[in-house]
C-alpha cells in the first residue's frame, strides 16, 4: 500500500491517557468501509479514517474512500491522493468539532493480516502526526470478512492490536456534533451577499458608457485613410428586404454581443430616411446613435455612415475600436 502524501493539514492535539485503547466506529464510518470492500472485492482497496482521540478511545466518525483514480490490484493498492486530500477537507467541514486524520485501513489478500515493509513506512508517517500514534486496520476475507485493528506508535514503530466496536448509529452528537444548521445558513447568506457585492463591483468596473463607444469609434475612423472611406452616400433605402436586414444583423452579431457583455445594449432602428441606424443604450442612462445608417450593396458589402462620412463595415469593427481606445 502506498499513501504518503495524504498527510496534509491534520495533526494530533490530544491529551494522554492510561486506559487501554480501543476504537469505536460510527455506523456511518463502518458502513462506508464495508461498501468500499464490496466495490473492490477482488482487489486490495482502502480508506482514510477521520475522528479524534477521546481519553483512550479512537472515535472514528468518517471513513473516506480512496478515490476513482486509485490503483486497485490483487496485491497492491495506491490512493488517489489529490481526491482524498480534497474529500478529507470537505467532509471535515460537516462537523463543528474538528476531525483529525487519525488513521487508515486497507484490504490484504487472503489471510495475510500483518503489515508489509511498505505499510510500515506509511504507518510510521501517520503515527508521527500525534503523540498517541494512529489507527491502522487490515481487512481480510478468508473466506469471511475480518477486520484487525492496530494502534501504531512511532519512534520506534510499534503495533498493538486493539479491540473495536461498531455503534448502531452515528456517534453521539454531543461528542461529534454536526455543524449547526442555523449558523451554516447564516454563513451561506453572508457569503452569498459578499459574492454578489463582489460581482456587482466587477461588473461596474467592466461596464462602459455608450458615449465612450461612440468616441472610440470616431477616433478609430479618424485614423482611416481616404482609401478606406467608401465615398458613397448611404442614400435612402425605400424598402428593406428581409435578406438585407439579416445581412446587416449578421455582420453586427459579434460587436453586439461584445457590447452587451460590457453593459451596452443595441437595437437597429429606422432613422427617418429609410435607413437603419444602430442605437446604443447603457446602464448609466445614455442613449445615442452609434452608427447613423446602414446600406447593403449588391456585392454583399455593407456601407455605414458616421458624421456624414461613409465606410465599409467589417465584423468586429466596434470591438476593435473599443480595444484601441483601451475601453
Amino acid at each position: 500500500m502506498k499513501s504518503s502524501s495524504i498527510l496534509t493539514n491534520f495533526g494530533g492535539r490530544l491529551a494522554s491517557s492510561k486506559r487501554k485503547p480501543k476504537v469505536i466506529f460510527s455506523a456511518r464510518a463502518y458502513a462506508a468501509l464495508l461498501s468500499e470492500v464490496l466495490d473492490e472485492v477482488r482487489t486490495e482497496t482502502g480508506g482514510v479514517l477521520l475522528g479524534y482521540w477521546d481519553d483512550g478511545v479512537w472515535q472514528v466518525v468518517e471513513s473516506v474512500d480512496p478515490g476513482p483514480s486509485s490503483r486497485f490490484e490483487t496485491a497492491y493498492f495506491e490512493y488517489d491522493q489529490d481526491y482524498v486530500n480534497h474529500l478529507i477537507n470537505k467532509v471535515s467541514r460537516i462537523y463543528d468539532k474538528q476531525l483529525d486524520l487519525i488513521g487508515l485501513w486497507h484490504r490484504h489478500p487472503g489471510s495475510f493480516d500483518r503489515f508489509s515493509a511498505t505499510d510500515d513506512e506509511t504507518n510510521l508517517k501517520y503515527a508521527s502526526l500525534s503523540k498517541h500514534g494512529a489507527v491502522s486496520a487490515l481487512v481480510n476475507i478468508d473466506p469471511h470478512f475480518r477486520l484487525t485493528v492496530y494502534q501504531v506508535t512511532a519512534q520506534p514503530l510499534r503495533y498493538e492490536k486493539i479491540p473495536y466496536e461498531v455503534l448502531d448509529r452515528d456517534l453521539d452528537q454531543t461528542q461529534a456534533p454536526y455543524a449547526n444548521a442555523a449558523n451554516r445558513m447564516l454563513q451561506i447568506e453572508r457569503a452569498l451577499i459578499s459574492s454578489l457585492a463582489s460581482c456587482e463591483t466587477d461588473n461596474r468596473i467592466d461596464q462602459i458608457h455608450a458615449s465612450s463607444v461612440r468616441e472610440a469609434l470616431e477616433a478609430f475612423l479618424a485614423k482611416r485613410s481616404m482609401a478606406d472611406m467608401a465615398n458613397v452616400e448611404v442614400g435612402t433605402v425605400e424598402t428593406w428586404m428581409d435578406e438585407d436586414f439579416v445581412l446587416v444583423l449578421s455582420a453586427l452579431d459579434d460587436d453586439v454581443r461584445e457590447l452587451e457583455n460590457r453593459g451596452v445594449g443595441t437595437t437597429l432602428q429606422p432613422n427617418g430616411c429609410g435607413q437603419l441606424s444602430l442605437v446604443a443604450e447603457d446602464g448609466y442612462g445614455d442613449s445615442l446613435r452609434l452608427i447613423e445608417g446602414f446600406r447593403p450593396l449588391d456585392d454583399g458589402r455593407i456601407l455605414f455612415a458616421v458624421e456624414g462620412q461613409t465606410y465599409f463595415y467589417n465584423p468586429g469593427l466596434l470591438s476593435l475600436a473599443c480595444k484601441e481606445a483601451s475601453l
